[in-house]
């Protein structure tokens, strides 16, 4: 909806052009304060005012923004102002239900948890982004879409008559039915209860009270709140970036606590392994699984047959890879070392210390405290030699938390708490780095071609699928409109279920997922737990086994596409832990490799 050019001629005195952005956002402006403040009376009288906003500030208005965002953002701002207002808060309103409306649309407005009500209206309502529809709700980027749906999903449940396909036209029609014409009372002079209120955003301290009666003073003091929230926020970044310890349990749900510090000594690259503690950075080579053991040291277990594993190095191991002729892990002090299958020949193949190793085109990648290098298996005889991705040369650049490089050499890592994944334009890295996704991302891989990685929504994990090409997202488990070629089209037309997973511990092999997941009941239950597995273009997820709804949970998954490996973990530091190793062809054939407490 291009309403720019109606907001200059607003700016300009022109009626007309104010009464086609009202006829464009009636509808939208009053179901927001309607799902803002649950009061009719109240909403209209918000819409009035919106577009007295609109009228009185058009003119200062930077025809570079998005004109519809501008004008729900002021709808929003005064609908939550008005809240705080003590005046309007001895108003007799109550958040139950809305009078004469349909029982559709009490639902989505009171019958949701957090914002999801509010979006719904707005996706229903309006022509915004899902990123526009986040934004004014004060969500990530990317998070708008899985609370909408959802937001649609629980209220399709709440009454067995609902199309899950067709509810958002439904929820529209409520809202033009109940909407009233306030159009010429928004052209007028009449008072209304909120003209004293403002549409900025206010960041108020504990105790402090939104509105003095002070007018113009009281914006001032709502800017000048907002600048100093801004530089305190600032200030705290910077203390994070030199010496913070960042929290990365979120994204693991509450089995994981996956703590890094950012603090960096001269030569040794901050220690993030991925959900360390949690797992054991199993690879297999021929018919044994190597995993590093829950003690210390590195284990082989011969997968065929079986007896107990044998340590074949007793010191200290992390992040164990292969290339089919040796094991690579990052020892003591972050150094790189190689050892042959047996335990022979350990070899420290440079000196710069190193974390999220990876192969790719023969060669080992690894990120050092500097920035992103290569060398060839065998290792360097002096640092000079190394290959060199991606040199930091900024105090600001992203951490490196988990790094993958495809088939074709383009290496993207993501950011962990520090937000993002990245790709390295170029080797050398003269051209910097090219943000492919803006919200927190810790585990990344390759499925079929496209990348793979979690992400949290609210209190699930959802696990997204990028296009790496196109820089476009989409949700595991759910169906795409596709063209001839069976690339998506619209990725907002997304329907089904999405993928859930417990603790964030998946794997692939070819073009099948597997991980450890669930559903979702409505009321927040996780029922259906077990491991589940996915073909790349399917949306219908097939349960292999279920598993009880216990602290102990799979943490880590590994398959040969013959036998599917997994680390159960309870999350805690002195906890269980236990390796178990299932037959793809018939879940009963069991093996449990291991089972011990970590001290």
């Amino acid at each position: 909806m291009k309403l720019e050019y109606n907001i200059v001629g607003v700016a300009k005195q022109s009626e007309e052009d104010l009464r086609t952005i009202y006829n464009s956002t009636k509808t939208g402006v009053f179901g927001l304060a309607l799902a803002v403040t649950g009061s009719r009376k109240l909403a209209r009288e918000i819409g009035v005012e919106t577009y007295r906003r609109v009228r009185r500030f058009a003119c200062g208005f930077d025809t570079d923004l998005n004109g519809e965002y501008w004008i729900y953002d002021i709808c929003m701002q005064l609908s939550r102002n008005s809240l705080r207002d003590p005046a309007v808060a001895e108003l007799p309103m109550t958040r139950e239900r809305v009078d004469n409306a349909s029982s559709l649309l009490n639902d989505v407005l009171f019958g949701l948890d957090g914002d999801r009500g509010k979006m719904l209206v707005l996706k229903a309502t309006t022509e915004l982004r899902n990123a526009d529809i986040a934004a004014l709700n004060g969500y990530y980027a990317g998070s708008a879409a899985g609370e909408i749906r959802r937001g649609i999903a629980r209220t399709a449940e709440k009454d067995p008559n609902r199309d899950k396909k067709h509810l958002l036209s439904e929820l529209r029609a409520d809202i033009e039915r109940i909407c009233p014409d306030y159009y010429e009372e928004a052209a007028g002079e009449d008072n209304t209860r909120v003209a004293h209120v403002s549409h900025e955003a206010l960041y108020l301290q504990d105790g402090q009270e939104a509105f003095d009666g002070s007018g113009e003073e009281q914006i001032i003091a709502a800017r000048e709140a907002q600048r100093k929230k801004q530089a305190r926020s600032r200030r705290l970044k910077v203390l994070l970036i030199c010496g913070g310890v960042l929290l990365a349990a979120a994204v693991f749900a509450t089995v994981l606590i996956a703590s890094r510090h950012k603090q960096r000594q001269e030569d040794t690259p901050p220690d993030h392994t991925v959900q360390y503690g949690n797992t054991v950075n199993m690879c297999k080579a021929g018919d044994r699984l190597f995993y590093r053991g829950i003690a210390g040291g590195i284990y082989r277990y011969d997968t065929v047959n079986g007896g107990s594993p044998e340590q074949i190095f007793d010191g200290t191991a992390r992040e164990l890879i292969t290339d089919g002729t040796r094991l690579f892990f990052r020892g003591e002090k972050s150094k790189i070392f190689s050892i042959n299958f047996d335990g022979s020949g350990l070899k420290q193949l440079c000196e710069r210390s190193g974390t999220t190793l990876t192969f790719a085109g023969g060669k080992l990648y690894f990120s050092g405290s500097d920035g992103i290098y290569a060398m060839p298996p065998k290792g360097v005889d002096n640092d000079e030699a190394l290959e060199v991705i991606y040199p930091e040369e900024v105090d600001d650049a992203p951490s490196r938390y988990c790094m993958v490089v495809t088939p074709e050499g383009r290496v993207l890592f993501s950011g962990g708490a520090d937000k993002g994944i990245f790709e390295v334009l170029e080797p050398g890295g003269t051209k910097g780095l090219g943000l492919m996704y803006f919200d927190e991302a810790y585990y990344i891989t390759l499925w079929d071609g496209k990348l793979l990685f979690d992400s949290k929504v609210g209190d699930e994990i959802e696990l997204l699928v990028m296009d790496i090409d196109r820089k476009k997202i989409a949700v595991a488990g759910l169906t795409y409109e596709t063209d001839a070629q069976g690339e998506i089209v619209d990725y907002e037309s997304g329907t089904g279920t999405p993928v859930l997973s417990y603790a964030a511990a998946y794997c692939t092999k070819g073009s099948k997922l597997y991980y450890e997941g669930y559903t979702d009941d409505g009321t927040g239950t996780r029922t259906n737990v077990g491991i589940y597995a996915l073909e790349r273009n399917s949306d219908t997820p097939e349960r292999l086994l279920a598993t009880p709804d216990t602290e102990l949970h799979i943490t880590e998954m590994f398959t040969d596409g013959r036998r599917l490996y997994c680390f159960y973990s309870d999350g805690e530091a002195g906890g269980t832990r236990r390796l178990v190793s299932y037959a793809l062809s018939d879940f009963n054939d069991m093996t449990v490799i291991f089972e011990g407490t970590r001290k």
